[in-house]
């Protein structure tokens, strides 16, 4: 049992990227625009909630950049992108984490700024490395707009069964 606990956190990460990209498709024709997808965000959400309740332990960045490996192979066309800026936003939520303990708006207001700067630094990569893509900077302020308004609520929703799932099950917190 104790091996399983290791891994549910790990394994729901894994389920919210593959998520993350089936909503990030289907959403688009609902928020307007058919031809520009907006990323929903839920893996970057879940691994921000992750180094805020857990900002200590080094694990976890192991665990981020074998889930942006993933989504990299997946959805990214270009190995590493997805690795490398959820492992470096990964470990500023964590410093940042030790600023703000209990603060819901700060940590809303980073989550915001993080999910910003993850849609800049994708979409400048893209630029540079001239991958197609349909969501992010390349389309402009609308994708962006969407893409932070979702990310917001998703947020708080996400928030709440967190805080609810680590009071029932304490050892997240010490692995």
């Amino acid at each position: 049992m104790e091996m399983l606990k290791k891994w549910i956190l790990p394994l729901l990460l894994f389920l919210f990227l593959i998520v993350d990209g089936v909503l990030s498709k289907s959403l688009a024709p609902l928020l307007g625009d058919n031809a520009i997808i907006v990323p929903v965000q839920l893996s970057l959400i879940f691994q921000s909630l992750i180094a805020f309740y857990n900002p200590s332990n080094r694990y976890w960045v192991y665990v981020i950049i074998g889930i942006g490996l993933i989504g990299d192979i997946f959805y990214a066309g270009l190995i590493g992108i997805n690795a490398t800026l959820y492992a470096v936003i990964f470990y500023v939520i964590q410093i940042n984490a030790k600023k703000f303990p209990d603060i819901k708006l700060a940590r809303a207001f980073i989550v915001l700024m993080s999910t910003l700067g993850y849609q800049l630094s994708f979409g400048i990569m893209t630029l540079v490395f001239r991958i197609q893509t349909k969501s992010g900077l390349v389309y402009g302020l609308p994708a962006v707009l969407k893409t932070l308004i979702l990310t917001m609520i998703l947020f708080f929703i996400l928030d709440k069964l967190f805080v609810s799932y680590i009071k029932k099950y304490p050892f997240i917190k010490s692995t």
